[in-house]
C-alpha cells in the first residue's frame, strides 16, 4: 500500500516542478515578441520621421505671410508654392495684387518711404533655394498714394566695378533712406577675402519707373 501512495506523490512534485519552467517560457517567449515588435517599431519610426521633416522643410511647404502699414497703405504679402503675391491696401486707383514667381523663401520684407516721397515702398527679401547663392529682392513703390509699380534693381552681373568681387551670399536691408545690399568679398582668384562689401542704393523715378541706383560703396 505504501508504494502506490509515494509513486502519487513523487507525480505530484514531478508535475510541480514542471508548471513554472512552462509558465517562465512562454513569458521569455512573449518578451521575445514584444522586443522584437519594439525594435520594428523603432526602425520603422525614423522612416516615417524623415520623410515628415523633408515635406516640412521643402521650399513649397515654407509659406511666408505677414501684414504692413505705413502712412495709411497696408501691404498683405504672401509667399509659397513659388509664387510671391503682394497686395496693397488703401490706395486711390488701383489696390491690384502683384504676383512674381519667385525661387526659394521669402526671409523677411520692409515697409519703408526711403525717398521720402510722402508714398511708401515695400520691400520683399527672397532667400534662394539650397544649391544657389544669390538673394533677390522684390519691391513696389505706391505713386502718389494712387497705385503700385514695381521697383527695379539691376543684377550685380550688370555692375562692372562690383560685379566681379560678388560671388554670392548676399543680403538685402533698409538703411535709413537707402536699400543695403552686403555680400562677402572675393578676389582675382576667385577665393574669400574676409572683407564684406556693402551697397547703398537711392529710389529715383526711371523711364519706365523706379529704380534703385548705386549712391555708395563701403567695404569694411
Amino acid at each position: 500500500m505504501r508504494y502506490p501512495i509515494l509513486a502519487t506523490v513523487v507525480a505530484a512534485i514531478l508535475a510541480g516542478c514542471s508548471a513554472p519552467q512552462s509558465e517562465t517560457g512562454q513569458a521569455a517567449s512573449a518578451d521575445g515578441e514584444r522586443s522584437a515588435m519594439e525594435a520594428a517599431t523603432e526602425t520603422a519610426a525614423p522612416e516615417r520621421t524623415a520623410a515628415g521633416d523633408a515635406a516640412d522643410a521643402s521650399p513649397q511647404a515654407q509659406g511666408f505671410a505677414q501684414h504692413y502699414e505705413l502712412q495709411g497703405i497696408a501691404f498683405d504679402v504672401r509667399a509659397g508654392g513659388g509664387t510671391l503675391t503682394v497686395t496693397p491696401r488703401g490706395l486711390e486707383a488701383s489696390n491690384e495684387a502683384m504676383v512674381t514667381e519667385i525661387e526659394g523663401t521669402v526671409s523677411a520684407a520692409e515697409v519703408a518711404d526711403v525717398n521720402a516721397d510722402g508714398s511708401p515702398e515695400i520691400y520683399v527679401f527672397v532667400q534662394p533655394p539650397g544649391g544657389k547663392a544669390t538673394a533677390r529682392l522684390v519691391a513696389y513703390s505706391t505713386n502718389n498714394l494712387k497705385s503700385m509699380s514695381e521697383i527695379y534693381l539691376a543684377p550685380l552681373s550688370e555692375d562692372a566695378e562690383n560685379g566681379p568681387a560678388f560671388g554670392g551670399g548676399n543680403e538685402f536691408a533698409v538703411i535709413e533712406n537707402f536699400i543695403g545690399q552686403r555680400f562677402p568679398v572675393i578676389g582675382d582668384d576667385g577665393k574669400p577675402t574676409g572683407k564684406t562689401r556693402q551697397l547703398l542704393y537711392r529710389l529715383e523715378p526711371g523711364e519706365a519707373g523706379w529704380v534703385l541706383v548705386l549712391d555708395q560703396v563701403q567695404e569694411y
